[in-house]
Formats: C-alpha cells, structure tokens, sequence
C-alpha cells in the first residue's frame, strides 16, 4: 500500500506537458524556448484550439476574429462602477470576467482569451482617473495590448518605449500610488518589494527619457 498521490492520474491533457525536475514545458509538443518570442499570439492561440472546434480559421482569419472579440467583449467594461473601481486591479478584471456568457463554441473561447487583454487596462486606466481605452480590431492582439499600454505609459510621463522594456503591471503600480510608494496595511513583504522596484524602474526611465 503506497501513500500519497504518486501514480495517481488527476486529469489528462493534450495541451502541455510539465516536467518539472527537469525544468520542461512543452506545449502541443513544442518547447515553450521554441514558441516564446518567436509565434504570434494568434498563432499560439491557434495551436492550443486546433481540433477542438471544427470552424477553426487558419491564424490570419483567427486574428480578424480575436479582434472582433476584444471589441465584443469592451461592452462589458461599461459595468465599471465606482465599486469595481475601488477593488483591486485583478479583482476588477474577475469581476468583469464573470459577466461573460459560458458555452463550448469558439465564440465564447475567443471572448474568454480576449476578455483579460482588455478589461486589464480598463480597469486600471478607471482607478486612474481615466476613461477606458476602446481596443482597436484591426490591430494584432499583441500589438493592441501593446497600443493601450503604451498609452497608460504616455500618461504616466514615460518614454514611449516604456513598454519594450518594462511590464504594464509596472506602470499600473506607479499610476496607482500616485507616483510615490504607499504601503497598505495587510499588504505582504512580497507585494510591497515589487511595488519598490515598479516605482524605482519608472523612475529610472523618466530621468533617462529628460537626459
């Protein structure tokens, strides 16, 4: 009689596989080094749904439809009240996320993946005083995402090439502390060592940008 889990099978997936003592992530049986930087994000969508639904369009007719979906789904962002606004910027984007519809066709897939790239800089842009940016649907997913968090960067007083270098949840942090550090009681050790190091790296490419 053996304890524990091992050997047990939990669920089964043709998507990825983990092997952690060796530090490996393959994805539709390709290394994640072999995707990263080097496939579109319509293209990566396109290998994780490819035979689930059988009106799959090839990835140029994938991203038209991942656009249109961005532009479906910023409907919902009208709901961003004051009392969403005041939640965290995740809690936001979850709240927002549970007003989609559910279902099994590829509509409400691509909603679901479209979902998180807009509602994320919605949310924020609100807590910041500022109106939510409508996505645009002729762009590719990335460079959309891009574009609304290039804009969050203008605002903020950063480089426009802010975003080659730093991660919008960076900008996001300053935006939302005023600039400055402010750290909330309740806040962890670890929230509030990234929130130094958002701030310093800002600030850092603000001084750079007058040089």
């Amino acid at each position: 009689m053996s304890d524990g889990l091992e050997g047990v099978v939990a669920a089964e997936t043709v998507l990825s596989e983990v092997d952690g003592e060796a530090g490996r992530l393959v994805i539709r049986g390709y290394p994640v080094s072999a995707l990263s930087g080097h496939i579109t994000a319509e293209q990566a969508t396109h290998l994780l749904l490819d035979g689930f639904f059988d009106d799959l369009p090839d990835a140029a007719g994938l991203a038209a439809a991942l656009g249109r979906a961005r532009a479906e789904v910023f409907a919902e962002v009208a709901a961003l009240d004051d009392h969403l606004g005041a939640l965290s910027t995740i809690e936001g984007v979850r709240a927002l996320m549970a007003r989609l519809a559910d279902g099994d066709d590829l509509a409400v897939a691509l909603r679901l993946i479209a979902a998180p790239a807009v509602f994320t800089p919605a949310v924020s842009r609100r807590k910041s005083g500022l109106q939510p940016l409508a996505p645009d649907p002729t762009l590719g997913h990335a460079a959309d995402v891009l574009r609304m968090i290039k804009r969050r960067a203008t605002e903020a007083g950063l480089p426009s090439s802010t975003c080659c270098h730093f991660r919008a949840t960076g900008v996001t942090a300053y935006l939302e502390n005023g600039g400055t550090i402010r750290e909330r009681p309740g806040d962890s050790r670890r929230t509030n060592h990234r929130a130094r190091q958002s701030c310093t790296i800002v600030r850092t490419m603000r001084l750079r940008s007058t040089r």
